[in-house]
């Protein structure tokens, strides 16, 4: 019968459209955690933690012209670290008021 044929085709349509549909939507939503997995992964810190932040105050002419912030990895390299950071804290010498440093 040609009815049965016409029958059998909305049949096959109905189905590959609602199964379209079902995988249409199950892609789109890996789709979106799959992108929103990517963005919150860049809000993380890659790389060692700064464990101390040591300053330099600069001056150009008796005027302040900045401040320069530097982070010290502590737990990566932890002589060095400790080594710059008493470096930018300065030393004091006996007979002067200030203290020596970087």
């Amino acid at each position: 019968d040609d009815n049965g044929k016409v029958e059998l085709r909305n049949v096959k349509r109905k189905f590959f459209s609602r199964t379209g549909l079902y995988i249409m939507l199950v892609a789109g939503a890996v789709l979106v955690l799959l992108l929103q997995t990517s963005v919150f992964a860049e809000d993380k810190p890659k790389g060692p933690k700064v464990t101390d932040v040591v300053f330099f105050d600069i001056e150009i002419g008796g005027e302040a012209a900045g401040r320069i912030e530097i982070g010290l990895f502590g737990k990566t390299v932890p002589k060095t670290a400790e080594n710059f950071k008493q470096l930018a804290l300065g030393f004091k010498r006996e007979g002067k008021d200030e203290a020596e440093g970087y």
